[in-house]
């Protein structure tokens, strides 16, 4: 299983090489509009990007993020 920062690392790659807009990825599941999203929005947002992660990877990923 990779660590946190290669997870992390891996996902901001992701993002420059398909041109995301994160932000605007994550503001589609933010409900609230108050800038923050759960855990379980950020999984999905995630499979929708097609960026999959294993429950043990995703647990590294929150806890590099610090969530």
């Amino acid at each position: 299983m990779k660590n946190s920062i290669e997870i992390a690392d891996r996902l901001a790659l992701f993002i420059r090489n398909n041109d995301i807009n994160f932000y605007q990825i994550i503001s589609e599941f933010d409900l609230e509009g108050n800038g923050f999203i759960t855990q379980e929005d950020l999984k999905f947002a995630l499979k929708k990007l097609q960026f999959n992660l294993s429950s043990g990877e995703f647990s590294n990923l929150l806890r590099s993020l610090n969530i």
